[in-house]
């Protein structure tokens, strides 16, 4: 199993930007937002960023996660793999709409899921890209 990568808050290289349901913390100013899938609303509030990367923390409401345990087998391959966490993800919280899901082990037969709304995910991708702040979600 590869390493797992840790979020470590001590990093000074990167700004760190805050997303709660109707505001957006970043360089040390709030914003409202009003609608966190508006494009115009977040490409223009990541322009007003330092240049470089940055650390993106959304509130929960928003992004749930979910503790898995009893994970006794895994799919083979990273496609299936995905799939599965989608789903067991999915079906723990009870939810509808389709959601974009990664998970990491935390011991050996446990995984902490996390996900956000696939839609969600698609407009922040889009707005980052015309901002000119790709971002990986």
């Amino acid at each position: 199993m590869p390493p797992v990568k840790r979020f470590a808050l001590s990093s000074r290289s990167a700004s760190v930007v805050w997303v709660e349901p109707g505001r957006l913390r970043a360089g040390g100013r709030t914003h409202p937002l009003p609608d966190p899938a508006s494009q115009e609303a977040l490409s223009a509030l990541l322009k007003t960023l330092p240049e470089g990367p940055s650390h993106w923390i959304v509130e929960d409401g928003m992004a749930p996660a979910a503790l898995m345990r009893d994970i006794v087998e895994l799919p083979a391959g990273a496609e299936a793999r995905e799939a599965f966490f989608r789903w067991k993800f999915q079906q723990a919280l009870g939810l509808q709409e389709e959601f974009a899901v990664q998970a990491v082990p935390v011991d050996e037969s446990g995984w902490l899921a996390a996900g956000l709304p696939l839609a969600l995910r698609e407009a922040w991708t889009a707005a980052a890209l015309k901002a000119g702040r790709p971002i990986e979600i």
